[in-house]
């Protein structure tokens, strides 16, 4: 999924104007189609949970009927392909910056969170159609394979209900060593990957599971 997006990132501001904007159209709608197909239902794609909704769905058809809009009436010479690369980068920073702050406040949440020990495991709730589970499953593998064995990764399809309260995916409850719930479950990547951060290597638990 990032992969695909920065291609598209990096063909949208080396093409030229009208095959680039073409791109983004075509970009948006297909965000249009995923948005109307996870309507009500809630990800935390940024770090903060929030249900797909029909301004989501009107958000990126706007913006694909208006590149489309773009393909048909700016002229081809209108922007210099240097131009639209420091456009590009621009709004990389912005990106990267607001991205980060979420996962800062989603971090400092989860390290606030009320628990007395830090857990032996944690069980990681993920969706199949939620790519940000996808993104935070390549944030696990990375991880040392102690930390890795100490999570227990729990699949929910969609309409079914998320264990432990929780509101959206992808999330995570705390454990103790035999299991048992303690603190309050997190949910979005940076609280996520902050609770994983936490758990106490070495207990006597299980190895990693997917359920």
């Amino acid at each position: 999924m990032a992969a695909a997006e920065l291609a598209t990132a990096v063909l949208a501001a080396t093409l030229p104007v009208r095959p680039a904007a073409l791109l983004v159209a075509f970009a948006y709608l297909t965000l249009t189609v995923v948005a109307y197909r996870l309507r009500g239902q809630t990800c935390a794609c940024f770090g903060s949970a929030a249900m797909v909704g029909r301004w989501h769905i009107a958000a990126n058809l706007t913006a694909g009927l208006l590149s489309a809009a773009a393909a048909a009436l700016v002229p081809p010479d209108r922007l210099s392909a240097p131009w639209r690369l420091a456009v590009t980068a621009a709004a990389a920073v912005c990106t990267v910056i607001v991205v980060r702050t979420l996962d800062r406040r989603a971090a400092t949440t989860a390290g606030s969170a009320d628990c007395d020990r830090p857990p032996a495991m944690v069980e990681l709730v993920v969706s199949d159609t939620c790519p940000s589970c996808r993104s935070l499953k390549q944030l696990l593998a990375q991880m040392e394979p102690a930390r890795r064995n100490a999570v227990v990764t729990l699949v929910v399809n969609r309409g079914e209900k998320l264990p432990y309260g929780m509101t959206s995916v992808p999330a995570a409850q705390a454990l103790d060593v035999d299991g048992r719930p303690i603190c309050a479950p997190v949910d979005g990547i940076g609280a996520v990957k902050a609770l994983i951060d936490t758990i106490r290597l070495g207990s006597p638990v299980g190895g990693h599971a997917d359920r």
